[in-house]
């Protein structure tokens, strides 16, 4: 057995090798999510929210507000609970300051204008709920989201169609302030702060059918506020934010109608300055699609979620590939960077597995990166082999399930070359997987078309 010392030397000299070659040497992830036990859903779960890895609550939205309820797992769902049903309401968000004290807002007007309750409260860890007192703004309304900044400040922002506003509570909860916005947005739908002073709203310059997206910015906790930026094309409203660093973050737009590109709006600046990407020429959908659920889980690994089908990119929306889980998605809690959950027709929650292994002691220099890549048709992958030894050379889909096996057999030493067709494949992402007995390293390639 070789000294510790001489395995990490050995290990440095490889990764080395493999850098020189043209290879990535990071370790590369498998996503995958699976729906949960929760409960029916007449529609949808608009929104959740985790206290830990395992404890989590998930606010029932029906678009005929007849089964609105509030259900809570301690298990990572594993079981749900229902902890509240309360029939006529439209539950929209939900959010923790503490383990004891959250809220619930609610989308009323044009559903159930009857109660003009806005904002529920629990300060039990939600074993009970109450009507938030003394709640400013306009009635009846709506509150569609909400973000922790500390335990003492929440912000919330509703709604669409409007009215339109900010709510901010620095106390916890004891007393909240209202800040109209109609000057500014037609409606709002999201929030989210980077600190005290610093944060986003997104929803819509006017009609939220006909109109652009908006992103509104602040730096004065609220008081104030800016447009940031505009999309660039009609029919679409800023639906949800994702900010997985503080310089990059992303918002998705839910376009009504449009058959053709699709958009998503992105920063690399803080939000200081924004890019409509058109996701659908790297992939993603291109006919009537409603987007609406997004989260990155880091600067470029993340999802889209619509109706039935679900995208996915690794290189900062660039490109995207289909994924078969997840339906009618509309918020993505991230719990560090192998846990999270989403939420949808049910909740799902994401595991992360590591592809492939850190080295390649095998392989005289490990493999080179396949060329051509970026490619339309075929890409070749070479490898050399410092001895015989059995190959085994797989092609992954950008989630990590097998599409192809390339290569299962002995192969001598020497240099060799295997070449990889892929038409009547979809745009995107792949991987391939070099295996040479039990030691193995993966590469990234794109078909582009």
């Amino acid at each position: 057995m070789l000294p510790s010392a001489c395995i990490v030397k050995n290990n440095l000299l490889v990764a080395l090798l493999l850098l020189l070659c043209g290879i990535g040497y990071s370790q590369h992830f498998s996503y995958t999510w699976t729906a949960t036990n929760s409960p029916p859903s007449a529609y949808r779960f608009d929104d959740i929210y985790f206290l830990s890895t395992d404890t989590g609550f998930a606010v029932h939205y029906a678009r005929d507000t007849t089964s609105g309820y509030v259900a809570r797992t301690y298990d990572g769902g594993a079981t749900w609970h229902k902890v509240w049903d309360s029939t006529g309401n439209a539950f929209r968000d939900i959010c923790f300051a503490t383990s004891q004290h959250g809220w619930i807002g609610t989308l009323q007007a044009g559903h159930n204008s009857s109660d003009t309750t806005i904002l529920f409260e629990t300060t039990d860890g939600g074993d009970s709920w109450f009507t938030t007192p003394n709640l400013p703004g306009p009635r009846p309304a709506g509150i569609c989201g909400m973000y922790r900044v500390t335990d003492s400040i929440v912000v919330a922002v509703g709604r669409y169609p409007g009215p339109s506003g900010f709510y901010k509570t620095t106390d916890q909860g004891s007393h909240w302030s209202y800040v109209a916005l109609d000057s500014l947005v037609g409606g709002l739908v999201d929030v989210y702060f980077v600190d005290a002073d610093t944060g986003f709203a997104v929803g819509t310059s006017g009609h939220f059918f006909y109109d652009h997206g908006r992103v509104l910015a602040t730096v004065d906790g609220g008081a104030t506020w800016r447009v940031a930026h505009t999309s660039a094309h009609a029919r679409e409203i800023c639906w949800k934010i994702s900010f997985p660093t503080r310089q990059v973050g992303y918002v998705s737009l839910e376009a009504f109608g449009n058959v053709g590109s699709h958009y998503l709006l992105k920063t690399i600046d803080g939000g200081l300055t924004w890019q409509d990407i058109d996701i659908s020429t790297g992939g993603g959908p291109i006919d009537v699609f409603d987007v609406q659920g997004m989260g990155f889980v880091n600067d470029s690994v993340g999802w889209l979620g619509g109706d039935s089908i679900t995208f996915f990119t690794e290189d900062g929306g660039q490109t995207w590939v289909q994924q078969h889980w997840g339906q009618a998605l509309n918020r993505f809690r991230f719990l560090g960077d192998s846990v999270a959950y989403a939420a949808g027709q049910k909740v799902y929650r994401m595991s992360r597995t590591l592809m492939g292994m850190k080295d390649a002691l095998e392989m005289d220099q490990g493999s080179i990166a396949n060329v051509p890549n970026p490619f339309t048709i075929g890409t070749t992958i070479p490898f050399s082999l410092e001895r015989a030894g059995h190959v085994l050379l797989e092609i992954l889909d950008g989630t990590g399930n097998r599409l192809q096996t390339l290569a299962d057999a002995p192969y001598p030493p020497g240099k060799h070359a295997i070449y990889w067709d892929a038409q009547g494949l979809p745009k995107g992402i792949y991987y391939y997987r070099l295996q040479v007995g039990e030691q193995s390293i993966a590469g990234k390639m794109v078909v582009h078309r």
